[in-house]
C-alpha cells in the first residue's frame, strides 16, 4: 500500500512543480550570470612580435643585426662587449588586465658575475625586474613572463634588456620577442564610447608620441577623432592647423592606432612612423617648411628619427630631391613626386615618412667668391643666423633679415630673405566648426552626445563666439533649440550633452551647429544625424552593454549566448513536461489497477 500511495496525484504533482521551480530558479541565476560575464570577455592581441628580419626599427640599440645566430631565419640582435642595451618601443598598454612577455636568448662566455638585467618601463621609470645570463650557454632558451601590476598599464610600456657587464668574447643573442596584452573586451581605452574591439580608430589626440609639435590636431574625413569611422577615410594631421601629412584609409579592412604613431619635427627634416598600420597601396603625402635649403633626402623607410636618415643621402631606400628645391612642378624619382611650392614642400607617394633638408654647408674659400685680396689660406666656415618672419602684408609677403656669424667673411649662399604668404586683415576672426555625434543610434530615454570642435583660423585671439544648437526631426519640425557662450583660442574642443524630451518618438533626426562671431564673414556651421530607437529595440538595452555596444549594434555573441540559452531552457521544459505525462499516465494505470484489486478484495470479504 505505502508503494501505491507513493504515487498519489497530488503528491507527484507537487514533487514536480518544486523540481521545476528549483530547476527554473537555476537556470534564470545561470542566464543572468552568463549574461554579466559577457561584458566581461578577455581578449589577447598582439602588441609586438619581432623576429629581427635583418631590421631593428622596434627598438632603440647599440646591438647588432647577427645572420648566423638565430630562432627564426634569417637573423636574431646580438649584444657583445659595449654593445648592450636594447629598449623596445612604447607599447599602449592603458587597458591591459594582463602582459605576456616571452623571448628567445642565447649566451656565450655570460657568468654569473656579468649581470644581464631586465627592467621595464611604467611611464617614469625603468624598474628591475628579473635577471639572465647564468644559464646554459651555446643553447638557445625561453624567457617568459607575466605582468599583472597595474603601474606597467600605460600608453608607454617598454622591456630594456641592459647588460653593461658584458666583456669581451662575451655574446648574448636574443630572437622571437612577443609581447602579448590581455583586455577586457568591452574596455574603451581612448573613452569614445566604442568598445576597443570594435573601435576602428583607438586613441585621442593624447596618443601618438610627439617631438617638436606644438599643437597637433587629427581630422578624419573632415572631423575629429572622437567617433565610429568605417571605409575609406582621408586622415590629415595638423600642427597649429598646418597640415603635416595626410593619406587615405580604409578602417573597414584594417584599424588605426594612434598610440602606435610617432612623429618628429624639426625645423630642417620630419619623421612620421605609423608602425606599418597602413595596408598595401595606401600611401602617404607629407609637408616640410621650404627653410631655405640647398639639399634634401628622402627616406622611404620604416625609421623612428632623422637619425636614421644618412648625411650623404646614399642609404637604404634614400633618394636625394635636391632637384626637387625651387621646382614647383614637379620631380618624379623612384615613383616618389616632391613639389617645392614656395613656402612647403610636398612630397607624396610615401610609404612610410623621413625627410631631412640641409641648411648652406661651409664652402672651400679656395672654391668659393672671395672677399678681397689677402693671403694665408685656410678652411673657414659659414653660420646663418636669421630673424623671424615679419607680419603677412596686404602685398602677401614677409620678410627677414640673415647675417653671417661664421668665420667667413662673403655673403655665399644666403638663406631666403623673402617668401610669400596668405593676408588675413589683423583682428579678424575666421573660424570653423566640426561635430561628431558619438552614439548615433540612442535607446529611448538616453541623452544626445556629441563633440563639438572650434577652430579659429584668424587673427584674433581667445574671442568668445555664440554657439547655437537645433534639433529637427525627419519633416523638419524642431524638436529642440539651444546657445551659449564659449571662448575660442586656437582651437577649442568640448563634449556636448542634449536631454532629449521624454516623449520623443522613435525616428531619423538631425542636430545642426551654429557659430556666430564679431566681424564674421563667412557661415561656419555644421550638422550630423543620429537615430532614436523604438522600445522594441531598446529591450535588449536592458542587459546593458553586454547587448549594446557604443555604436547601437546589437553584440551577436551575446545574442548569441541568450538565444542558446532560451533553447535550452525551452528543451528542458518539454523533456520536464513529457516525463511528467509519463508519470501521471503510469499513476492513472496504477490507479486503476488498484481500484479493480480493491473491488476483486471486497468481493470475498
Amino acid at each position: 500500500m505505502k508503494k501505491i500511495e507513493n504515487f498519489l496525484p497530488f503528491k507527484l504533482e507537487t514533487r514536480f512543480k518544486m523540481k521545476r521551480l528549483i530547476l527554473f530558479l537555476l537556470l534564470g541565476i545561470f542566464l543572468i550570470s552568463s549574461l554579466s560575464l559577457v561584458s566581461a570577455i578577455l581578449i589577447n592581441t598582439t602588441m609586438l612580435n619581432d623576429t629581427f628580419d635583418r631590421v631593428t626599427s622596434n627598438w632603440t640599440t647599440d646591438c647588432n643585426i647577427e645572420i648566423n645566430q638565430y630562432v627564426s631565419a634569417p637573423s636574431s640582435i646580438g649584444c657583445a662587449s659595449e654593445d648592450n642595451d636594447l629598449v623596445s618601443i612604447g607599447l599602449n598598454m592603458s587597458n591591459a588586465t594582463t602582459i605576456f612577455i616571452s623571448f628567445s636568448y642565447k649566451i656565450e662566455g655570460i657568468d654569473a658575475n656579468d649581470d644581464v638585467i631586465i627592467y621595464y618601463y611604467n611611464g617614469t621609470v625603468y624598474n628591475p625586474i628579473d635577471e639572465i645570463g647564468d644559464d646554459a650557454e651555446n643553447t638557445w632558451l625561453t624567457y617568459s613572463s607575466t605582468i599583472t601590476d597595474t603601474q606597467y598599464f600605460n600608453k608607454g610600456f617598454k622591456i630594456y634588456i641592459e647588460g653593461s657587464s658584458i666583456d669581451s668574447e662575451e655574446t648574448l643573442w636574443i630572437d622571437d620577442v612577443v609581447i602579448v596584452k590581455e583586455y577586457d573586451f568591452y574596455s574603451d581605452s581612448d573613452n569614445d564610447g566604442i568598445p576597443d574591439v570594435t573601435d576602428n580608430l583607438e586613441g585621442n589626440l593624447s596618443s601618438p608620441t610627439t617631438s617638436g609639435i606644438s599643437n597637433l590636431n587629427i581630422t578624419i574625413g573632415g572631423n575629429s577623432t572622437l567617433g565610429s569611422f568605417d571605409n575609406v577615410q582621408k586622415i590629415t594631421f595638423y600642427d597649429n592647423n598646418i597640415p603635416f601629412m595626410n593619406f587615405t584609409h580604409n578602417f573597414t579592412a584594417n584599424k588605426i592606432d594612434l598610440s602606435k604613431v610617432s612623429i618628429e619635427k624639426t625645423g630642417l627634416s620630419l619623421v612620421v612612423n605609423l608602425s606599418e598600420q597602413l595596408a598595401s597601396g595606401e600611401k602617404k603625402t607629407i609637408y616640410l617648411d621650404d627653410n631655405s635649403f640647398i639639399s634634401l633626402c628622402v627616406k622611404d623607410d620604416n625609421i623612428a628619427s632623422v637619425s636614421q636618415i644618412s648625411s650623404d643621402c646614399n642609404g637604404t631606400n634614400e633618394t636625394d630631391f635636391t632637384s626637387c628645391l625651387g621646382n614647383s612642378t614637379g620631380v618624379t624619382i623612384n615613383n616618389i613626386t616632391c613639389y617645392d611650392e614656395g613656402l612647403i614642400i610636398r612630397i607624396e607617394n610615401l610609404s612610410h615618412s623621413g625627410i631631412k633638408g640641409t641648411h648652406a654647408s661651409s664652402p672651400n674659400p679656395a672654391s668659393s667668391p672671395s672677399g678681397g685680396g689677402g693671403g694665408g689660406g685656410g678652411v673657414c666656415s659659414y653660420n646663418w643666423n636669421c630673424a623671424e618672419w615679419s607680419i603677412c602684408t596686404k602685398e602677401e609677403k614677409q620678410t627677414r633679415t640673415c647675417n653671417n656669424i661664421g668665420t667667413c667673411s662673403n655673403g655665399y649662399n644666403p638663406p631666403k630673405t623673402e617668401q610669400t604668404c596668405i593676408y588675413l586683415t589683423t583682428g579678424k576672426a575666421l573660424f570653423d566648426i566640426a561635430l561628431t555625434i558619438i552614439k548615433p543610434q540612442i535607446p529611448p530615454g538616453e541623452a544626445l552626445t556629441a563633440k563639438i570642435s572650434l577652430i579659429n583660423f584668424g587673427n584674433k585671439t581667445n574671442p568668445n563666439v555664440n554657439v547655437s544648437y537645433m534639433i529637427t526631426d525627419s519633416n523638419n519640425k524642431i524638436i529642440l533649440r539651444e546657445k551659449e557662450v564659449v571662448p575660442v583660442g586656437l582651437q577649442n574642443e568640448f563634449i556636448k550633452e542634449f536631454v532629449l524630451p521624454s516623449q520623443i518618438n522613435p525616428g531619423e533626426y538631425k542636430l545642426f551647429v551654429e557659430i556666430n562671431y564679431e566681424g564674421q564673414e563667412k557661415e561656419a556651421a555644421s550638422q550630423g544625424s543620429f537615430k532614436i530607437l523604438s522600445k522594441k529595440q531598446g529591450f535588449f538595452s536592458l542587459t546593458g552593454n553586454a547587448i549594446w555596444d557604443g555604436s547601437g549594434k546589437i553584440n551577436y555573441l551575446a545574442m548569441g549566448i541568450l538565444l542558446l540559452l532560451i533553447i535550452t531552457l525551452i528543451i528542458i521544459y518539454i523533456l520536464i513536461k513529457s516525463k511528467y505525462i509519463k508519470k501521471m499516465r503510469e499513476d492513472k494505470k496504477l490507479r486503476e489497477e488498484h481500484k479493480i484489486r480493491e473491488k476483486i478484495k471486497t468481493m470475498f470479504i
